[in-house]
């Protein structure tokens, strides 16, 4: 049993900068608040992606242990429990994650309609 999952957030960089550089002063209130729920939710995202990759390596725990001895046999009844619910949590949350990144690919698309 093997899983992999990666990772590549969101840059907000332009967003950033802006805000640092006070270039925001210059824009419609608006558009600020606009921007700010999309980089909002952005970051959001970003987060929960990187929750859930950190969270893969402790959820494939038992995996390790079986690696370390090479014999799948020698993992325990509560071991094979922790393994199925911890592949579950993840694939749940992996899917909560496809909903909020579906969501705000929307946001962006709408967003982008009013440049």
């Amino acid at each position: 049993m093997q899983w992999s999952f990666g990772w590549s957030s969101y840059p907000d960089s332009a967003w950033k900068s802006a805000r640092d550089s006070g270039a925001i002063g210059y824009m419609q209130p608006e558009v600020i608040k606009k921007y700010s729920e999309l980089y909002g939710q952005q970051t959001f995202v970003n987060e929960a992606g990187v929750s859930i990759l950190f969270d893969q390596a402790k959820a494939a725990a038992p995996l390790l242990i079986v690696k370390n001895r090479k014999d799948p046999k020698e993992l325990s009844p509560g071991d094979i429990q922790a393994l199925l619910l911890s592949a579950a949590e993840l694939e749940g949350r992996v899917k909560q994650l496809q909903l909020f990144m579906q969501a705000l690919d929307e946001d962006y698309a709408a967003a982008l309609q009013h440049l």
